[in-house]
């Protein structure tokens, strides 16, 4: 009788210490637990020949976030309702990305927000 005790005793106490050691592993939290992102612009429009610059706003600046920027253009939505890639900038640390039109027409930028996971998420 005392062996089945000794075990039932043994496992109880295991089942009790098991949540106070999972809670003493800190969780890291992924872009997708962030409580917002959007993009904010220094100004409305593209013009062309005028810089225009974009910052990434998150609640925090959170460490080991990596971020994809991809600019698409097209002279004429309207009629051509086709956005080429015309430039990206990979796996960059920094939270801004800067553009001088060139030509007039539509831009679109589009950014990918990567964590430590690779998990991920789009801004348009």
């Amino acid at each position: 009788m005392k062996k089945p005790l000794l075990w039932l005793t043994i496992l109880l106490t295991l089942a009790m210490a098991l949540p106070a050691l999972a809670a003493d592993k800190p969780t890291r939290a992924g872009i997708r637990d962030e409580a917002y992102a959007y993009i904010r612009a220094d100004q409305a429009y593209f013009i062309t020949g005028r810089p225009v610059t974009f910052t990434v706003v998150l609640p925090e600046q959170p460490q080991g976030y990596t971020y994809e920027y991809t600019l698409y253009y097209t002279p004429d939505r309207v009629t051509q309702n086709l956005y080429e890639g015309i430039e990206q900038k990979k796996e960059s640390f920094e939270t801004t990305f800067s553009h001088t039109p060139a030509n007039e027409g539509q831009y679109f930028l589009e950014i990918t927000i990567y964590d430590a996971d690779y998990k991920s998420v789009r801004l348009q």
